[in-house]
């Protein structure tokens, strides 16, 4: 009897902590709202700006060398709470690396509703000046939860676009790494951001799952000190 009664607090506070909030939150220096196919100039998310797109919130971008051309994203979606597809634009020449990072939230308001993130679809735009090059493409989602991916483009290699579909999520952390070989070169990446929405207890849920925690807990207790 105590096993089931010490299982179901255990599964009671797996329902509570699944109901918690990301392991951190977005930090933004300001926000920038957009329409759909608008473009931000990289110095300005680089300088801590977060970009409003839809119902999500993209923000502490960084990235790594060698990326250069200026740089810049585009922000393109259909609906409020919809897909939003994130364009990099940017060179990454042949024989060299670069690297893109940055956090993608739903906004508290549409969180609220139920909205979360299940999907990253990554593909590559490249260039194969040789015709026997090929470009690498790594990293993938690194928190809350670890979901990793590795995807190829060019010569005789085609395994880009990549779908990663997670349990989900308020908010993730994304880390790529381009990689070249010679005679390639990458001036985009493409990042499409899918969601679904999950039921939200209501607040008479959470005031019952609160009681009955505290109440499987008192029970617990009396028959430890009765045993």
């Amino acid at each position: 009897m105590r096993k089931f009664e010490l299982a179901a607090i255990g599964a009671a506070l797996t329902v509570a902590v699944g109901l918690s909030s990301p392991a951190h939150a977005i930090t933004c220096s300001s926000f920038i709202p957009v329409q759909s196919g608008d473009f931000v100039q990289g110095t300005t998310l680089l300088g801590g700006a977060c970009v409003t797109a839809g119902d999500k919130i993209f923000g502490e971008f960084s990235v790594e060398p060698v990326i250069t051309g200026g740089g810049s994203a585009s922000f393109t979606f259909g609906s409020e709470t919809g897909t939003v597809t994130l364009g990099f634009s940017g060179t990454v020449g042949a024989g060299q690396s670069g690297a893109i990072n940055y956090t993608v939230a739903v906004d508290p308001a549409f969180a609220a509703q139920g909205w979360r993130i299940s999907t990253l679809e990554k593909d590559i735009t490249f260039n194969n000046i040789s015709g026997t090059g090929v470009t690498t493409l790594t990293g993938g989602v690194v928190s809350p939860i670890s979901v990793p991916f590795s995807c190829t483009r060019g010569a005789g290699t085609e395994t880009c676009p990549k779908t990663l579909t997670f349990a989900p999520q308020t908010e993730i952390d994304v880390e790529q790494n381009i990689s070249n070989s010679a005679g390639i070169v990458v001036t985009g990446l493409t990042d499409t951001i899918t969601q679904v929405q999950v039921s939200i207890p209501e607040p008479a849920s959470l005031a019952l799952l609160g009681g009955a925690l505290a109440g499987l807990g008192l029970m617990y207790r009396r028959r430890r000190f009765s045993a």
